[in-house]
């Protein structure tokens, strides 16, 4: 599960991050803003290194929540 955690990260910021103009200009649902859909997605940054560690962990309790971002 991190790994793919880790390899949607490199994503964004390989491939999303690169050409968040050019995907702003060709959504009509885009406002180009740095609020927009796609320079929002651009900021995206996923650091799962603490949840490898615990995943990893011999004895492990996770727990996952939902929260929504600041607008």
């Amino acid at each position: 599960m991190s790994t793919v955690l880790n390899e949607y990260s490199y994503f964004i910021e390989g491939t999303v991050a690169k050409n968040a103009g050019l995907l702003a200009q060709c959504d009509k649902t885009d406002t180009g803003t740095e609020k927009g859909v796609w320079k929002s997605r651009a900021k995206l940054k996923l650091d799962v290194s603490e949840f490898n560690k615990r995943l990893n962990a011999p004895d492990k309790t996770i727990y996952l929540g939902v929260s929504k971002e600041n607008e």
